[in-house]
């Protein structure tokens, strides 16, 4: 899988995107949910997201996370090419791969399902 140009997660360069959200999971990352509840990272969430992106033409969505023992505001972004990158929120926001596309008419309909339907918010 190629990463979006000049991305590269620090301190895990031999972890893959699976095995990086694996270790989320293992460690008790929690996605926030719309109502500020927290959910488990699902098995499957890398391929679904991946899968959502990449069938609605976007190139990226960050979701909110709770890393136990830390009140800093942390993100999880998954790309549509299946590329996973967390950190905190400014490091996140600031990934940019400089392209941009149309927005699909039903965009934001089909993005509020999946987010409401995957605990994002």
């Amino acid at each position: 899988m190629s990463l979006p140009k000049g991305k590269q997660r620090k301190g895990v360069l031999n972890m893959t995107s699976k095995e990086h959200i694996e270790s989320l999971r293992r460690h008790g990352v929690r996605l926030i949910g719309w109502d500020g509840t927290t959910k488990e990272i699902p098995a499957d969430f890398l391929e679904t997201t991946a899968k959502f992106l990449s069938e609605n033409g976007a190139r990226k969505i960050t979701y909110s996370i709770k890393v136990p023992e830390t009140d800093e505001e942390m993100l999880l972004a998954i790309w549509d090419n299946g590329y996973a990158e967390s950190g905190s929120a400014d490091e996140i926001l600031s990934h940019w791969d400089g392209t941009t596309k149309e927005i699909p008419a039903d965009f934001l309909e089909t993005t509020a399902k999946f987010l409401s339907e995957n605990g994002a918010r």
